[in-house]
């Protein structure tokens, strides 16, 4: 997904960058199952997720 939006946009600027974090966040936001396997993924890095 991350290299499907890199393709789309500039990352070379913070604007960029915060677009493609938007845009990523939406598609998580709005598919159940993406949203169950990042937190899934994130549970299993350490990382807390809140």
């Amino acid at each position: 997904m991350l290299e499907q939006l890199n393709q789309n946009n500039l990352t070379n600027t913070m604007t960029g960058n915060i677009k493609i974090a938007g845009e990523v966040i939406e598609k998580i936001e709005t598919n159940p199952t993406l949203m169950n396997r990042v937190f899934s993924a994130l549970k299993a890095g350490g990382v807390s997720a809140f």
